[in-house]
């Protein structure tokens, strides 16, 4: 519980870079740009999980600040939750990350803190940089411990790979693989693989803010997350992700356990003024 917990923190804290990107799609009166903005997810258990899970519960909260700057896009989020099983609850996990990520798609930062009860159990700090187009790249991480990763040609960074997802999903593609370095779990490029469906239109009446942010198509979406050098899968999700870059909805799927991620608050952020 220990290790998958701690993977489900430090993945989670990719969905921010997640929800940052996803833009184009056609239609008039839509709202088709990349929005800044400020949301609460409400953290509940997902379907009835394998008979062998020893999870019978789960609560908690997630808070997404995806700010627009002028050099890049920063995400800050704060996770909590407490998870129940047969014989009571288990400590609380939060999770506290940063993560910045350059507007040309080139430069990276991230940096994750991760606590069950009162104690520390994963710290993540790195510094990433491509060197161009179609070039190699490399990260540098000074925690949990100093290294240096290569990133092979072609890799992306989470905002690159998901602006590749929408102009696929834009153009009617069902389908967008690529090599993604997030610098969760492993800490090495992984295999991100998202299949899309057709486009939908929000329902309207929606009471979290979305209707005072405005109309916008979304796209049903389920993404796998794998080791490239040993295929396994370290993990399924499923989400609702309007075209402006704000999820409605996510489903973690653990094996063991899911988790359902539901937006019940958010509101625009104003965007930077820049030279």
């Amino acid at each position: 519980m220990f290790n998958r917990t701690t993977k489900l923190y430090i993945f989670l804290a990719f969905v921010g870079l997640v929800v940052l990107t996803l833009f184009p799609v056609i239609g008039e009166a839509q709202t088709t740009e990349p929005r800044p903005f400020v949301g609460r997810y409400q953290l509940t258990m997902g379907p009835p999980p394998a008979a062998n899970s020893s999870i019978t519960g789960l609560t908690g909260t997630y808070d997404l600040r995806v700010e627009l700057r002028c050099d890049g896009w920063l995400s800050t989020e704060v996770m909590d939750f407490t998870m129940q099983t047969a014989t009571g609850p288990l400590p609380r996990t939060s999770a506290r990350s940063r993560s910045w990520e350059s507007l040309d798609g080139r430069g990276y930062r991230y940096q994750l803190t991760v606590s069950r009860g009162n104690q520390i159990v994963e710290e993540v700090d790195l510094k990433a940089l491509m060197a161009g187009t179609g070039q190699p790249g490399k990260a540098e991480f000074t925690k949990p411990k100093t290294r240096t990763v290569d990133l092979p040609p072609g890799t992306m960074f989470p905002h690159d790979y998901m602006l590749f997802l929408a102009e696929q999903a834009a153009i009617g593609q069902n389908f967008a693989g690529r090599t993604v370095f997030p610098g969760w779990g492993p800490g090495k490029p992984l295999s991100y693989a998202a299949r899309m469906g057709p486009p939908e239109n929000t329902p309207p009446g929606q009471t979290n803010g979305l209707d005072a942010i405005g109309a916008s198509v979304y796209w049903p979406m389920e993404m796998v997350v794998s080791d490239p050098s040993t295929g396994q899968s370290l993990l399924k999700q499923a989400m609702t992700l309007r075209a402006d870059g704000i999820a409605g909805s996510y489903l973690f799927d653990y094996t063991t356990f899911t988790m359902s991620a539901r937006l019940t608050q958010v509101q625009a952020l104003p965007l930077p003024k820049c030279n």
